[in-house]
């Protein structure tokens, strides 16, 4: 709360000309004086503020602050080849312009990368021009103790598109939205992130180009072997720097990111439309799903 007397200079509708004395709680020529503050919660003192302040022309501003410990987190990171760029982002609640150093140590370590965050959001592209084939560990460290590891490897992978898992609530529907990669993945594939203790799976899904042309298609053989897992008939490859559309229906309950958008392993994917099968229909439900080979 925020509170000032208004033009007459005293507070309240009785016009005390104290608002509280810190020094004696209970000072009679207080506004505030008049009552035992010490046992109340903030819901009860600004009741009491709003009831003393009514039919005066104090001036009152209530606002929420949310306080936060500083955190950072790297998000999912796709293998590259030998001389490919490996994009490494995340998000944090750091401020706009503070540093944030990217390391990338394996069988060699890579240049670094500085970083600062936007909106909430940082990126960095590290050169892998002199890599040795192999894992790497992956660093992100705000200089206050603050860091996130993610393993990636270089020259032996095989490239993915990775959403990473999601959350409740959820439930089956079709989901429409558009996948752009930054790396080119060879798909033969689909693994959808199942919620614990159900069979989320897709049912049916396409992909399209975008020039509108159906470049894969694919439905559910059932629970038989892995019923999160749709193999494609005909593999096919999402190149690198395009965007695709898919229409993916997924039955049982797949983990959901709530999210109209997320950069993730191998790019970026987004929501356009979810419809449930109440039929109710949300533009932040994307499905938690694996593409590669």
């Amino acid at each position: 709360m925020v509170l000032s007397p208004g033009s007459d200079g005293v507070w309240g509708q009785y016009g005390f000309p104290k608002l509280y004395n810190p020094d004696d709680p209970s000072d009679p020529d207080t506004l505030l004086g008049q009552y035992k503050l010490t046992t109340r919660t903030q819901a009860e003192i600004l009741e009491i503020v709003e009831d003393e302040t009514s039919l005066s022309d104090d001036l009152l501003w209530i606002a929420m602050v949310d306080v936060q410990m500083p955190y950072l987190s790297l998000n999912p990171i796709a293998g590259v080849g030998i001389g490919e760029p490996l994009e490494v982002s995340g998000t944090t609640n750091r401020e706009e312009g503070y540093i944030i150093v990217v390391t990338v140590k394996g069988p060699v370590e890579l240049i670094p990368a500085t970083v600062k965050p936007e909106n909430g959001t940082f990126n960095a592209t590290i050169d892998t021009t002199d890599a040795k084939a192999g894992s790497y560990i992956v660093k992100a460290d705000d200089g206050a103790g603050n860091i996130d590891e993610k393993l990636v490897d270089i020259g032996v992978a095989k490239a993915i598109f990775d959403t990473g898992t999601g959350t409740y609530p959820s439930i089956a529907g079709t989901h429409n939205g558009t996948i752009t990669t930054n790396v080119t993945i060879a798909v033969s594939k689909l693994y959808t992130y199942p919620c614990a203790g159900t069979g989320g799976h897709t049912e049916h899904v396409i992909i399209w180009n975008a020039s509108g042309v159906k470049i894969a298609e694919a439905d559910w053989d059932g629970y038989q072997v892995d019923g999160h897992t749709i193999t494609f008939d005909v593999p096919f490859e999402l190149v690198a720097n395009e965007t695709y559309s898919y229409t993916i229906r997924t039955g049982s309950y797949p983990q959901i990111i709530h999210a109209d958008s997320k950069t993730v392993a191998g790019g970026t994917i987004t929501c356009d439309t979810f419809v449930d099968t109440n039929g109710n229909t949300y533009t932040d439900w994307i499905p938690a799903i694996r593409l590669g080979s």
